[in-house]
């Protein structure tokens, strides 16, 4: 009886364990997570749009702010990045700046690979982080000399995980990294 009681309580642990790393929950993927979030699968749907427009946005302003970094200000990432991504971008145009490097073409969002985490709570801050693929072929970085910056050995498609915040009536990128389920997509 003792390990028929065993048997049961680790078969049941081992259940349990499997559904919480494997996020098994009793709620369709479209549905807001079973942790009693004030918000529909509607607005999640809409914050995840939004989000992804954001990435988008940011790369666009980003190429602009870059193509030309001698006559760039670092405000130019303010209206597309806050927290440390902006502190990373003013730090790329200040290291453009001294070293004579430009940025040519576009890197274009390729798609979105999945989506991470979505929080949004009643008020502000909101924050969604999806894992992006990103199409570098129409991208380069220059030197003085019109040379590459870099290897075009690299592939072309790359994978971050963006996690991208509102804090007002605005979605900003606040943080690029790489994703650790993989560098190219």
């Amino acid at each position: 009886m003792r390990t028929r009681r065993r048997l049961t309580a680790l078969v049941l642990c081992t259940a349990a364990t499997l559904a919480i790393s494997t996020g098994c929950t009793s709620t369709s993927p479209d549905s807001p997570p079973s942790t009693g979030q004030p918000y529909s699968s509607a607005e999640r749907a809409l914050a995840i749009s939004e989000a992804e427009q954001a990435v988008r946005d940011y790369y666009r302003v980003r190429d602009q702010c870059m193509a030309d970094p001698p006559n760039t200000d670092p405000s130019c990432f303010d209206e597309v990045s806050m927290d440390d991504r902006n502190v990373s971008d003013r730090y790329s145009l200040e290291d453009a700046q001294d070293e004579g490097v430009r940025y040519v073409g576009t890197v274009v969002v390729a798609r979105t690979i999945r989506v991470v985490d979505v929080q949004l709570p009643s008020g502000l801050p909101k924050e969604v982080t999806l894992s992006i693929c990103v199409d570098t072929t129409e991208f380069d970085m220059l030197q003085p000399d019109g040379s590459s910056v870099e290897s075009r050995s690299e592939s072309d498609h790359l994978q971050f995980l963006f996690t991208v915040r509102k804090w007002t009536d605005t979605w900003k990128v606040a943080d690029r990294s790489k994703d650790p389920e993989g560098e190219t997509c």
